[in-house]
């Protein structure tokens, strides 16, 4: 049962919880340092000149501890918000992961090494079809016949 008692320097009747017995509070309306009475007993009453009126009695104008409920909510969502799930997006699985490097069951350096080798014959041929020598159809051949090997050698 909370503990009634007056503040000494503004006459507000105040109740506080019981687990405050002995010790020293601030009166909300003057933060005035109020020692909370050990015993449970009746609160005194405040004095007539303070009341204006002897026969009036002021009960409590709030809780103390109701400034709480008051006071702004936090900026950042707790932990034990009530948070409705049904307004969140349904999350799907991902796709199981494709095969690296792969076209199908060829290796993408064996494949890759093949095209680039076809593409210097024919490029050199063409070119010598037509009087024209160029030097770039060997190395591409070269670097296709690189890329056919470490295709064949990296296979998982």
């Amino acid at each position: 049962m909370p503990i009634s008692l007056t503040c000494t320097s503004c006459s507000r009747a105040l109740r506080v919880r019981d687990e405050l017995a002995g010790r020293q509070i601030l009166c909300p309306d003057c933060q005035t340092k109020i020692t909370v009475p050990a015993g449970d007993f009746s609160p005194p009453l405040p004095s007539a000149e303070a009341q204006g009126n002897a026969f009036r009695f002021e009960q409590p104008k709030e809780d103390p501890f109701s400034a709480r409920a008051e006071m702004s909510p936090p900026t950042k969502p707790r932990l034990d918000d009530d948070f409705d799930d049904a307004d969140r997006p349904i999350r799907r699985p991902p796709p199981p992961p494709k095969p690296k490097g792969e076209f199908g069951s060829i290796n993408a350096g064996v494949g890759g090494g093949i095209l680039m080798m076809v593409i210097a014959i024919v490029w050199f041929v063409l070119g010598l079809i037509f009087g024209w020598i160029f030097y770039y159809p060997p190395i591409l051949f070269i670097i296709g016949l690189v890329a056919f090997i470490k295709g064949l050698v990296t296979r998982e």
